[in-house]
């Protein structure tokens, strides 16, 4: 098996993608994939069956690029095209499942960005669970199953849409699951005798309780001016202006009536730029692991979502250069900002919260 000429334009592309964009790290994963086989194929240990399987895998990635040319190198067509490939071959390596981790992870992020921005905070956390299954032992084999079904009708086998419409019917199952604890939920006893309304406020007011105790108690009063320097105006608008005056009577220094920028709010401080980005980051990262663990314990916190946040927040702060330059990462400010947002949504919306 040789997979010299695919594997050359793949390095090819990968060294002309933006440095750290999802792109360059899926081709780079890819690239890896295809190493690896190679290897696999020339290891004279490798039984004759798994050889046969490897050559298969490699014919159908060349055809497609013979049709497709520099297209197949696109993240969603390079998937689709590995998917394929699984199809006829029937084969399942650690390499290719460690290529679709990554390539479906981005494809699905993008893809909720994109279709579904209202509903993403579902999306992202069903996401995170439904990747993991459908890349697990049943779901490998489910993929090959449907993989062989479309190839015996003559019809292409599109992973990205099989992917995409599982994540689909996970997120009904999910909304269908919720409303019906909400049905034996409101019809308890416990309930029944609260108005729905007072309960919704007291839960309301026991929430913002609690984010103001965390607030005091697990940021530094440097990250907690940094926090309300950058959120002001978000503050203003969620309508607490209640809670909004308690933050900043506990502030300290005097706030200004608008959000700052970065300049400003390192001038304020006297402290450089970067430092104060990672105050902000630290802030974040104490916020939603403070919820989180108020919501799952002290011990794991049982969604893997809100895990990789915590994760990739604390990376950020411990690299020296923070990697906020590139927001096509998935690790620049704006966008881990968001899905921190995301994150703590999730959480405060948990229902074993109660603060």
């Amino acid at each position: 098996m040789s997979h010299h000429p695919l594997l050359d334009a793949v390095v090819a592309a990968s060294t002309g993608a933006t440095p750290q964009s999802s792109k360059q790290i899926l081709l780079e994963r890819a690239t890896q994939m295809l190493a690896s086989l190679q290897a696999q194929a020339s290891n004279a240990a490798t039984p004759e069956r798994v050889r046969g399987k490897l050559a298969v895998f490699e014919a159908s990635l060349e055809e497609t690029r013979a049709r497709l040319q520099e297209r197949m190198l696109d993240p969603v067509f390079l998937l689709n095209a590995v998917g394929e490939a699984m199809g006829r071959s029937r084969l399942i390596s650690q390499p290719v499942v460690s290529f679709l981790q990554v390539g479906l992870y981005f494809f699905g992020l993008e893809q909720i960005e994109r279709r579904w921005p209202s509903q993403a905070a579902a999306y992202s956390s069903i996401h995170a669970d439904h990747l993991a299954e459908c890349l697990s032992r049943d779901g490998l084999k489910a993929i090959l199953q449907k993989a062989q079904h479309r190839q015996a009708q003559g019809r292409a086998f599109c992973l990205s849409w099989h992917y995409l419409n599982g994540l689909r019917r996970a997120y009904f199952a999910h909304c269908r699951e919720s409303c019906d604890a909400l049905d034996h939920a409101r019809s308890g006893e416990v309930l029944d005798s609260v108005p729905m309304e007072d309960a919704a406020a007291d839960s309301a007011f026991e929430r913002t309780d609690f984010l103001l105790r965390l607030f005091r108690n697990e940021l530094t009063p440097v990250q907690r001016w940094i926090y309300l320097a950058k959120n002001r105006s978000a503050l203003e608008a969620a309508g607490e202006p209640d809670a909004l005056s308690r933050l900043l009577a506990e502030a300290g220094e005097a706030l200004p009536d608008a959000d700052l920028g970065w300049v400003e709010i390192a001038a304020r401080l006297g402290i450089n730029e970067k430092t104060a980005k990672r105050e902000y980051l630290s802030a974040l990262h104490s916020i939603l692991r403070a919820s989180a663990q108020r919501v799952y314990g002290s011990g794991v916190i049982g969604n893997t979502y809100v895990r990789r946040i915590l994760d990739s927040l604390a990376a950020t702060i411990r690299e020296k250069d923070l990697r906020l330059k590139d927001n096509n990462t998935g690790r620049g400010m704006g966008v881990l900002v968001e899905k921190w947002q995301v994150a703590l949504r999730f959480v405060l919306s948990h229902e074993r919260i109660s603060a």
